[in-house]
């Protein structure tokens, strides 16, 4: 009898992930989600993929889900992951997801281990594919004896050059929100033997360059708390480790002042009176009490921010409102290309050498097939389902994909969808060489 996957959310990324286990395997596959639109679009012409329609506050529903499952993948937004694991923690069922590991979800280790059952957690892009390329250069490292004295990994999920063709740079390629979001965290990095610390407000003034080839010159700001990422990935030798999100140039000060307007903070309600962009936007210019420069003023006014036009939702929240537009100003079109990007610059020393590995993965996609971040972001927790299925990972407890017996397997079926990741090493110099 055919193993069941159950697949809970029908979203922007979860379509190759849905032609996989259709084409490379012989599962019953359902996918459970709010949308019956979405779902009819990612399962159509695919047989052995079912549709339910199911809202993700319905915990009966899950549980009888859940409980019917052989695996469960949740795609659903990160705030409802924890429900989805203690049912798969109470009925023995593997979960796979592409979001980061909260403090209680990894509460749940223990149990998992005791059931025998394993809660894989960021197993996308980013997370996921910079742990798997990250953890292999690392540990081929530390077999020759080596040590990983800085450690650098950017990624950022992009339009392809060709397509960058708003004042913004940017287009949605994943959950607007979701992109919001990170850019409402706080960081933190190791320089030097030095922490240092970004608070959320000052997340887009810190910034730097970084050239990518093929593409050309980029910004970088940090991302999230690098720091943990020293025990997870076992370099407690490192001096220097700096995880960061790739964007176009600009992109970074746009933020700065969609921050100071609070267009981009959650929680804040539309002023009472105001009904249009235009209203709102003159209660927020007082608000700011500076001088906004006339570039970012351009960019404001191209977002339709100066227009007389109504608000979507008045009794909603800015930042709702703020996202609905964003999505009918920044989407792609039919055929348009996007792109991923990642690169580690890894630096070792070995036998009196300090080497670079740099480890670099450029994939481009196609709006209305398959997009670059959409293939990038699910391939890897189908591959990781199926290998669990298969009896091929056999771990259990709460993890990343940082263990070998999972990240060569992902990494090797991820080669023949056409994702491949290039690899180089050079000689920086002789250790006391200037």
């Amino acid at each position: 009898m055919a193993k069941k996957v159950l697949v809970l959310g029908a979203g922007m990324v979860t379509k190759p992930m849905i032609r996989y286990f259709a084409e490379k395997t012989d599962y019953s596959v359902i996918v459970a989600s709010r949308t019956r639109k979405h779902i009819d679009e990612l399962i159509s012409g695919y047989d052995r993929i079912k549709g339910i329609t199911w809202e993700a506050h319905n915990l009966d529903g899950l549980r009888d889900l859940v409980k019917e499952a052989d695996i469960v993948l949740s795609f659903l937004p990160y705030i409802y992951h924890m429900e989805v694991a203690r049912l798969c923690v109470e009925y023995s069922k593997p979960l796979v997801t592409t979001s980061y590991v909260k403090e209680e979800m990894a509460a749940l280790d223990e149990e998992a281990k005791k059931k025998g059952i394993l809660l894989l957690n960021e197993t996308g892009l980013d997370p996921g594919i910079d742990h798997m390329t990250a953890q292999m250069v690392i540990d081929t490292a530390h077999e020759k004896g080596a040590e990983v004295t800085e450690f650098y990994s950017y990624c950022g999920a992009l339009p392809a050059p060709q397509y960058a063709n708003n004042p913004l740079h940017y287009k949605f390629s994943w959950s607007p929100e979701g992109v919001l979001r990170a850019g409402n965290n706080s960081a933190k990095y190791l320089k030097e033997g030095k922490i240092v610390e970004v608070p959320s407000n000052e997340l887009f003034s810190h910034r730097w360059s970084e050239y990518v080839e093929g593409v050309g010159e980029l910004e970088v700001y940090p991302n999230r708390n690098s720091l943990v990422y020293i025990e997870k990935y076992g370099i407690s030798e490192v001096h220097t480790i700096i995880r960061g999100t790739f964007r176009y140039p600009g992109w970074c000060e746009t933020q700065i002042y969609l921050k100071k307007l609070h267009l981009t903070e959650e929680g804040i309600k539309v002023p009472s009176g105001v009904r249009t962009w235009k209203e709102l936007m003159d209660v927020k210019l007082k608000e700011v009490n500076e001088e906004i420069p006339s570039h970012i003023i351009d960019k404001l006014r191209w977002l339709g921010l100066f227009e007389g036009r109504e608000l979507p939702c008045v009794e909603c929240t800015i930042f709702e409102n703020f996202v609905t537009l964003l999505k009918e100003k920044l989407s792609y079109r039919e055929g348009e290309k996007d792109l991923i990007i990642l690169k580690h610059r890894i630096v070792i020393e070995e036998k009196g050498k300090r080497k670079v590995h740099t480890v670099k993965l450029v994939s481009e996609g196609v709006i209305g097939k398959e997009t670059a971040v959409a293939k990038t972001v699910s391939l890897p927790a189908a591959i990781a389902a199926d290998l669990i299925l298969k009896g091929e990972i056999t771990l259990s407890g709460v993890w990343i994909p940082t263990h070998p017996d999972i990240y060569t397997k992902v990494l090797r079926e991820l080669e023949n969808e056409g994702i491949k990741p290039e690899l180089k090493e050079e000689v920086l110099e002789k250790i006391g060489e200037k």
